[in-house]
């Protein structure tokens, strides 16, 4: 008898979004160690579009039984969100990294601003009298 070829549909597709993800993540490191701050908005609305598809794809795959044919997939797909969730105090390490980076060039920003209030005027004024007695 051979393997129903549904049975392996899910894992499949939940392989598939895991690499996916696994992929947008790289470009999201990327984009904090780069400072890309632009491409961050678009990065994370895929990272949540991605974990909305995966997340009944992961609690099926736990809480119901396994087809034997279907093991080896189940299995990779674990391998990756394994491999995902060891990256991630890395991945958070660079976040930190480009936020601390983002907040010292808005502080160099504002100390400039708040010290043009300061300049002098750049040509001295010649003294004028205005009575015509002097």
């Amino acid at each position: 008898m051979r393997p129903d070829p549904s049975a392996t549909d899910e894992p499949a597709r939940a392989v598939g979004l895991w690499r996916e993800l696994t992929s947008v993540y790289d470009q999201l490191e990327h984009a904090l160690s780069t400072q890309a701050w632009d491409t961050l908005g678009t990065l994370a609305h895929r990272i949540s579009t991605i974990e909305r598809q995966l997340e009944p794809l992961s609690t099926r795959g736990t809480t119901q039984p396994r087809d034997p044919a279907a093991a080896p997939l189940w299995q990779e797909a674990d391998a990756h969100a394994r491999a995902l969730a060891d990256r991630f105090p890395r991945i958070e390490r660079t976040a930190r990294t480009a936020r601390d980076a983002a907040a010292a060039q808005l502080a160099k920003a504002r100390i400039g601003r708040s010290r043009t209030d300061t300049y002098a005027a750049t040509a001295p004024l010649s003294p004028r009298f205005t009575s015509q007695r002097a």
